[in-house]
Formats: structure tokens, sequence, C-alpha cells
């Protein structure tokens, strides 16, 4: 065409310039190696997560070394566990020392809701711990079965102080313990053994659940048995138990009604005298009174007494002003409380009347009432003693933060056949500290006063070592500024004293002791002086000067002990002149292990040895009571014992005169 030109021709490189680049063989080649890395680490993952929670791995794995975390051995025929949600064991056995295992149980299933737990809400749909045996036996060193999991606790380190966190939420559907058995053994006095045992426990707990009404509900039958040479018996009883509970939205308690009742359904031997005996605990507690907390006791249907608490009372706040109060308990009950526990509480009553005041959030308590008992005998079984009433008042308020107790009032008495036998009082308001507090300055002492003890009369305490004598003396506790020592002061006399040592018989005695030391606070007790003056027809015949001192965050002690004594005065023959008999020492104890650093023993001397003492030094393992460990080393040069034979040979018991 004319005038136009020729039209353009196309690029040779159009099209390559315009179509997407293709991939180079190098980068297709690691695209693909990530993928199936990426599938590789998805399987391992699944795979460690199928291993990691299988039975095997479990039993073979965790539980032993939660069990050594327990001082035990944890074993499971299977365990079943799903992270989130649930754990199950069969055939639990915890064994610790022994060969009867410590725990036993078919089976023990938890469903729970991790997420709220990790949230602050103990969410738990189901607890079940089927038919569990736990079986508490001594074992050859003396302790039981249970000690190394206790033994393991108070090893366990403190977790570090962390800030103050809201308290956590409970939301507890359901916790069954059914058909449990707990049985405990021990060792009594003369070979025998007591087994008591709680069998057919069923407990059943229904919704503890923050701001929800939930229930309590138990049943058991208590056995125990008892066998040796020293008493023989055998008790049975059952315990039921039924109580309403609720939780306010911050898990504390808000209100409980209901009761938990013993009776005793047969008693033979040294339980006999508790047959028909029953006690019975009520609880009605709201938001803000203790309408009753109270333990009643019964026997044959007959009431005992028993003891109440009531007043009105705020568990948020921790505070309220509540009347603790004994009723009725007089002989009857008191000897069925002696046969259950084993204290000698033969008496005639038993009150008190006692104030109870909380303020400050639970950080400030006093205690004021007055507490009395008739017609005690403090007696050992078949003897007979003097009867005792005793009556004491009180008031003492308690700063627990600043580790601090003010004593307002105290008034101790006991009176025998209307006559005073020991009388204490406060001379002016006490304060004490504990825990390394210092308490407020001021002076302050408790003086307590013995008059007119007649050995004779109580004979059925001191037995015939000490039958006759008439003993009198004070004594003193004082506080002294802001010091958190409490120094100790007394001052004992004994007239007319006998003492029998088996066949031997010293009589026509006089003593007097005198004491001064101090206690504080911290655990350091000091005796700056003892002093034992024993006198025979009003001639000294011997006497004893001791002083030492013990630290307890060290285990640090250390004493001096002098002895003078005159043979033929005391004893009536032997040595008439005056034997000096000295002791030094000083060391450590910890725990059950005790170390002699050093034992300097000073002997009278009859001219026989210019240096007569012996250097000693040891170690002391108590630590198995049964296979107990000493070892003991003692350097002495040439020794003069004349001394001691001439006092053996005083001391034994005339050979009796031939008749005529």
């Amino acid at each position: 065409m004319g005038g136009g030109g020729e039209p353009a021709l196309p690029d040779d490189n159009f099209m390559t310039d315009t179509a997407a680049p293709r991939p180079t063989p190098l980068r297709s080649l690691w695209l693909r190696r990530g993928l199936v890395g990426a599938a590789l680490l998805v399987v391992l993952i699944i795979l460690l997560y199928f291993v990691g929670l299988s039975s095997p791995f479990l039993r073979g794995f965790v539980l032993p070394r939660v069990g050594k975390a327990l001082h035990a051995t944890l074993t499971a025929e299977e365990v079943s566990l799903s992270p989130f949600s649930s754990l199950t064991l069969r055939g639990l056995r915890i064994q610790t020392s022994g060969e009867i295992p410590l725990l036993t149980t078919p089976e023990v299933r938890v469903r729970y809701r991790l997420r709220d737990i990790l949230s602050g809400t103990l969410s738990v749909d189901e607890v079940t711990i089927d038919s569990p045996i736990l079986q508490v036996v001594p074992t050859p060193d003396g302790r039981d079965n249970l000690q190394p999991i206790l033994d393991s606790a108070t090893t366990t380190p403190p977790p570090p102080p962390s800030s103050k966190r809201a308290p956590v939420a409970l939301n507890l559907h359901s916790v069954t313990l059914r058909n449990a058995t707990l049985r405990h053994t021990r060792a009594t006095p003369g070979g025998g053994r007591q087994v008591t045992e709680l069998s057919d426990l069923n407990v059943t707990l229904d919704q503890l659940v923050a701001g929800a009404r939930g229930r309590l509900q138990i049943s058991a039958g208590l056995g125990s048995d008892r066998t040796g040479a020293t008493g023989a018996g055998s008790l049975r009883a059952t315990l039921k138990g039924d109580l309403d509970l609720e939780l306010d939205a911050g898990s504390l308690p808000r209100l409980a009604k209901g009761g938990i009742r013993v009776a005793v359904a047969r008693a033979e031997g040294e339980f006999a005298p508790i047959a028909g005996f029953a006690s019975a605990l009520q609880v009605d507690v709201t938001p803000s009174e203790i309408r009753q907390l109270s333990l009643r006791l019964e026997q044959g249907g007959k009431p005992l007494g028993g003891v109440l608490l009531t007043g009105p009372f705020d568990p948020a706040r921790l505070e309220g002003g509540l009347k603790l109060t004994l009723q009725g308990i007089d002989r009857q009950s008191l000897a069925a409380i002696s046969t259950l526990t084993g204290l000698p509480l033969d008496a005639a009553s038993l009150g008190a009347e006692t104030g109870v005041e909380v303020s400050a959030g639970g950080t400030r308590v006093r205690v004021n009432g007055s507490a009395s008992v008739a017609g005690l005998r403090p007696a050992r079984p078949g003897t007979e003693t003097p009867i005792l009433n005793l009556s004491s008042r009180f008031d003492v308020t308690a700063d627990l933060p600043a580790k601090t107790a003010r004593l307002d009032l105290l008034d101790l008495g006991a009176n025998q056949a209307a006559k005073p036998l020991l009388q204490g009082r406060l001379t002016a308001p006490m304060t004490v500290s504990w825990g390394g507090a210092s308490a407020a300055a001021g002076e302050a002492s408790l003086e307590l006063t013995i008059t007119g003890l007649n050995l004779t009369e109580w004979r059925g305490l001191t037995g015939d070592s000490l039958s006759t004598g008439l003993v009198e003396g004070k004594a003193r506790l004082q506080t002294q500024g802001a010091s958190t020592a409490l120094r100790m002061q007394a001052d004992l006399q004994g007239t007319d004293l006998s003492i029998r040592s088996g066949t031997n018989l010293v009589a026509q005695l006089g003593l007097q002791v005198q004491l001064a030391g101090s206690a504080s606070t911290q655990g350091t007790l000091q005796v700056d002086s003892l002093r034992i003056n024993l006198a025979k027809a009003g001639q000294a015949a011997a006497a004893v000067e001791a002083s030492g001192g013990f630290t307890r965050a060290t285990g640090a002690f250390q004493s001096r002990v002098n002895l003078r004594l005159t043979p033929e005065r005391l004893l009536g023959s032997g040595p008439r002149e005056e034997l000096q008999i000295g002791v030094a020492g000083e060391g450590s104890i910890s725990n059950t292990v005790a170390e002699v650093t050093r034992l300097l023993l000073l002997l009278p001397s009859g001219g026989r040895s210019t240096n007569n003492e012996v250097a000693m030094k040891g170690r002391f393992d108590f630590t198995d009571r049964l296979a107990q460990q000493a070892s003991l080393s003692a350097r002495a040069g040439d020794l003069d014992l004349t001394w001691l034979h001439q006092v053996v040979m005083a001391s034994r018991p005339s050979a009796p005169a031939a008749p005529t």
C-alpha cells in the first residue's frame, strides 16, 4: 500500500519473555524434601504420643520415677492415660520397707478437665478408688512402712515463693472411696501387739462445687484387737456420717450441717469399760455463725457430757467471737476417754468455759476463761493417792504476724483436802515471742509455790524408791526487757527423806536443790548453775555442782559436773574422806546422732596415781532403734580405783547375823 510502509514484524524473543518461568531442578528437590520431612515429623510426633502414653512406657518409665521420689516402689498391671481427660491405674501397688505392701487397690480412676485446671478451676468429674487396702505395720528398724513416704515429704524442698494468686475454684462432681480397708499394727509393751482397723469404709462426696450445695456420706466398721502379757481386749464399733456442704464463689466453706456418730457394738477385755459407748459430732455452720459444733458422749443411752462451740464467726473474714464450753464431763466420761486414749484420767468432773475472739483477718486471737478438775486421783493402776482439785484462770492474746503473745492473767491452783498444795500466779502482764521475734520491753514473772507435799501420801506415784519426806519449794519464770530469753530460778527443799535402792535404805536425808538458767525462743538452753546438797542427820554427805548449755541451731552442747561425796556419812560405812569426781564434756547432737568430741573424767586419787583421769571421745548413732551403734575411745595413764572398791563394798547390804 502506498505511503504507509510495511507492518512491523514481531520480535523473535516475544514468546520467551511473556511465558511463566519454569522451576529449576534444585528448587524442586528441596521442596520435595521439605514435604517429606514435615510428613515424617508428624508421624514421629504421633508415634511419640502413642508410645509415651502407652501402658508399658508409663509402667516402666514414669511409675518408677514417681516411686523414687516417694521413697517407695510403685507398680501397676495396667496404666491408661488420656492427657486432657482421664487416668486409670489397675492393680496399683505401693511398696516401701518390709514385706507387706503399704497400699494395694484393684483400680483407681480419675476423669478431669485439663483445660479448666490450667485456667485455675480444679474440674474433676470423677475420682473412684475401688477396694483399697492400706496397711501400716512395724518394720525391723523399729519404725513402720509409712515412714519412708513421710520422710520424702519432709526432705522435699519447699517451692520458691511466688506472688499471691487467686484461690483455686473447686469443681469436684464425684469422689468415691469404695470398700476400703485401713489397718494399723503396732507393738505393745510385753511383746504384744494392737491392730486397729477401719473396714468396709465407704466415702461418697457429691457435688463439691463453688456456689453449689454438696453432700458427704461416710460409713465404716471400726475394730481393735490387743494381745500381750500386759493386757488383751477386743472392740467392735460402727461409724456413720452425713453432712450437707456448700462453698461460696471463692471455694471457702459457706454452709455445713449434719453429723457423724460412732457407736460401740461390742467391747471385751481391756475395752470392757466402754461397752455401749457412743459419741456424736453435730455441725451446724452458716456464713455468719457457728450455731452448733458439738461432741456429745453417752453410754447405754445415758448422757456423759460433751464439748460445745458456738458464736458468731465470719469464715470469709476470719473474724468472730466464739464460746467453748465443757458440759457434764464426769468420772464415767473420763473413764471411757481414758480407756480409748490410754491417759490416766481418774477424776470426778472436768469443766471449762472459754471465750475465743478472732480479729484482724484471723491474725489476732484472744483466749480467756477458766477451767477446773475436781476429784483428780493421779495414781498408777492398783495404787491410791490423795484427791486433788485443780483450778485455773487465764487471758492471753496472740499476734500471729508479730509472733508475740501477751499473757495478762494466769492463776493456777491445786488443793489437797482443802489445803493449797500448788499455787501459781502472774505478777504482771508477760509478753513472750517465738520464731526470732522480739518481745516488747517490760518485766514480769510467773511464780510457782509448792507447800506441804508429803511423799508418804504420794507413794502411788513415786513408788518405794522415794517413800517418805516433806517437800516444799518455789520456782520463778521471768522475762526481762525486750530479751527473747526466759529466765528460770528454782529453790526446792526436802526434809526427812528416805531413798531405797533394792534392799538398801538411806533415811533421815535432807535435800536442797537450786537452779538458775535461761531458755530463748531461738532454741538455746543455758544452765548457769545447778546445785544439789544432800545431808544425813544434819551433816553434809554429798554435793553436786553443774552447768551447761545447748544450742538447737547447731546442736552444740557443753557441760561440767562436779561431785563431792563422803561415803561414810551417806552410807554408814566406807571411806571417811571426801571424794571428788569431775566430768567435763562437749560435742553436738544432730537428729539421731550424737558426737562427743571431748569427755574428761577426773577421779579421786588414793595416792597411787598422780594423774587419775580418763579422756574419751566417741559417736553414738540411734537411727536404727533395733541396731544402735556406738564407738568410744578412751585414753588414761595409771588409774587408782581403790576408792571405787571401798564405796562398792560399803553399799552392799550387811549379811544377817547368825542366830544365837
